[in-house]
């Protein structure tokens, strides 16, 4: 899950997530937020045999989700 979340993380920074001044730490927050939510929506739907690519498939929704 630690490239997942790296890349969460590198698509907040880049689409400036973050107005505050904050822009990192908010950003990280905000990725380490998005993929718990693709976890457990993966695990919802996979059950104990979820894999990475499980939770890969949740993030376009995921995503969409907190770009609002």
């Amino acid at each position: 899950q630690g490239d997942i979340l790296t890349g969460i993380l590198a698509v907040f920074l880049h689409r400036g997530q973050a107005r505050d001044g904050n822009q990192f730490l908010v950003a990280a927050e905000s990725s380490c937020s998005a993929l718990r939510e693709c976890a457990l929506s993966a695990y919802n739907r996979n059950g104990v045999s979820t894999i990475a690519s499980d939770i890969l498939s949740e993030l376009p929704a995921v995503l969409k989700r907190f770009a609002k």
